[in-house]
């Protein structure tokens, strides 16, 4: 595996950081994105970056109005996602409403499914609780 350097490590938390402001602008704000925002998540996207394809496909879902293409984002990250990412995203698929329950589901069940323990201890509360998370 290839050596990190320290510039490398600073980039990466740069854009994780950048990567996660974006997403809370998204969902807490009404505020439209700006250019140089939406070609760093199309960049991160197209890059391969699990993140940056969930991310690039809820701009689509919230400001483009375009289902289709945000799930094909959605689908890339979910094959190429791990357990933690996939968790984040059940509950944000929670939030967005009962129309993506499925989603929220779906993505619970790959993130216990790649042994996130906090996937797994949620699932098996809610197969024995099944009327305790009725949103979820």
């Amino acid at each position: 595996m290839k050596k990190l350097k320290n510039k490398d490590l600073n980039r990466l938390e740069s854009d994780l950081k950048e990567s996660w402001r974006i997403e809370e602008k998204m969902l807490k704000t009404t505020e439209q994105l700006t250019p140089d925002e939406i070609e760093f998540l199309r960049t991160r996207a197209e890059g391969g970056v699990p993140l940056g394809e969930f991310s690039y496909g809820l701009y689509y879902l919230l400001y483009e109005q375009d289902e289709k293409t945000a799930e094909e984002w959605w689908n890339k990250f979910f094959y190429h996602s791990n357990g933690f990412g996939l968790w984040k995203a059940s509950g944000i698929f929670a939030y967005l409403g009962d129309q993506y329950y499925d989603w929220s589901m779906k993505c619970l069940r790959r993130s216990a499914w790649r042994q996130f323990k906090l996937s797994k201890m949620m699932l098996k509360d809610m197969k024995a609780n099944p009327f305790k998370f009725p949103e979820a």
